[in-house]
């Protein structure tokens, strides 16, 4: 096929359905992704639709298929120690399955993105469309506290099968909705729109009561735009206010005693972190039984420790250790720890490079970069106390670590190539 043959068909109505197809395809599945429950053959169908249509897009234009990121080795990296820690597992089956349902999958929605998300409009696309799925989260989220129906411990879990799922998630919502908001003042609808976004992610957040998800995004904030901020300090004590405006309605009876009882609880720190240092326990004592290539990728803490490991007296299951490193730690050996911090030593520095030095003042991709950054931090720092390596959050965490990467990638060719190759993202 000539280059006259190759602009044709970029021309052609086949090849203009099949760009909305793949844009179809991307919303269905940006959209899908915080719907935990008897929705894996919608998100299946989305992220694999969406990739053969990038391959078949890919030919059809004659491009290189292969496209370099600076995450390449480390993956590599991670997934060879995960395969060489499957093989020496404590249950084999168990970590084989753990890497198609987690490992495969997010690293599939990292290079969907990294070979999609090729222009600003269609990083505008997965952002609208993530921003807009999260408004019925958000509702179900707070109708569901209100009710007091479907809670879990009195907390929210909304679409989520956990509320510490669901405050991660939030905190994504929460910082991108803000950033834009303030991106769009002289668009009024549009600031009023991801307004109501941020408000309703914010109020589901606190009914999650997920302090170190709170932490975490307020952290992040710190981190990018340091302490100076007005309206940061603003939105920590509306977040701290609705806190503890929340702890009445968290009561079965409204008076100071029960209240009191209630908030005493949330700053506990023995309470808070009791039944973590447990946990922390057996997965250091699990380390030390297996130091060199650990117990096995994935879901294999909770074998050992129902089996060996659990506290004398403990009459609950756990199914990691509650800490992002100990448990990558404890799974894989030393070597998978070491590679799991270069792999978000590099993130982080990249979106750092993005924000600051690559990404023009004032426009949609910074204020985008950004928020994907506090929600980056936000959610890396809660994995002190969680772990969340697992089911949907994953996806949505590196659906974001792909958009950094895209974003730079189109940085790089503003820099070589001028501003057009970055058009609209001061829209």
């Amino acid at each position: 096929m000539g280059d006259r043959d190759v602009a044709l068909l970029q021309t052609s109505s086949l090849y203009r359905s099949m760009e909305v197809l793949l844009d179809f395809f991307l919303v269905v599945l940006v959209v899908i992704l915080p719907f935990e429950k008897r929705t894996a053959m919608i998100v299946n169908t989305g992220l694999y639709g969406a990739l053969g249509l990038i391959v078949i897009l890919a030919l059809a234009r004659r491009t290189n298929i292969r496209i370099r990121t600076p995450l390449d080795l480390p993956i590599f990296a991670l997934v060879l120690v995960a395969v060489v820690s499957t093989l020496f597992s404590v249950d084999p089956l168990v970590s084989l399955k753990s890497i198609h349902r987690t490992l495969i999958q997010f690293l599939l929605v990292y290079y969907l993105v990294i070979y999609a998300a090729n222009s600003m409009q269609r990083v505008k696309l997965l952002a609208f469309a993530f921003v807009a799925g999260s408004v019925p989260v958000s509702i179900y989220g707070i109708f569901t506290f209100f009710s007091k129906e479907g809670l879990l411990d009195g907390r929210v879990h909304s679409t989520f099968y956990h509320p510490t799922r669901l405050a991660n998630y939030l905190v994504f919502v929460v910082a991108i909705s803000l950033l834009l908001e303030a991106h769009y003042r002289s668009r009024k609808a549009l600031q009023v729109g991801f307004s109501i976004v941020f408000a309703l992610a914010s109020l589901c957040l606190v009914g999650t009561a997920s302090r170190g998800a709170t932490l975490g995004l307020l952290l992040g904030f710190l981190i990018v735009f340091g302490p100076r901020k007005r309206w940061l300090w603003l939105m920590l004590a509306v977040i701290v206010a609705a806190s503890i405006a929340i702890v009445p309605f968290q009561s079965k009876h409204l008076h100071f005693i029960k209240v009191a009882e209630c908030f005493s609880k949330r700053i506990d720190v023995n309470m808070l972190l009791g039944e973590r240092r447990l946990l922390w326990q057996s997965g250091m004592r699990m380390i030390k039984d297996h130091p060199v290539i650990g117990i096995g990728y994935g879901k294999t803490f909770n074998l050992l420790y129902k089996s060996a490991y659990a506290p004398r007296g403990a009459t609950q299951d756990h199914s990691s250790a509650h800490n992002i490193f100990l448990e990558f730690a404890l799974e894989m050996g030393p070597l998978g720890l070491t590679v799991f911090l270069w792999l978000h030593i590099m993130i982080f520095v990249s979106g750092f490079r993005l924000v600051r030095r690559r990404l023009r003042p004032n426009t949609f991709a910074r204020a985008l970069a950004a928020g994907i950054l506090i929600g980056l931090i936000g959610v890396t720092f809660n994995g002190l106390a969680n772990y969340f390596y697992k089911d949907r959050l994953i996806l949505i965490y590196w659906l974001f670590v792909g958009i950094i990467f895209s974003l730079n990638r189109m940085a790089s060719r503003d820099h070589v190539a001028g501003p057009a190759s970055l058009k609209g993202s001061a829209v």
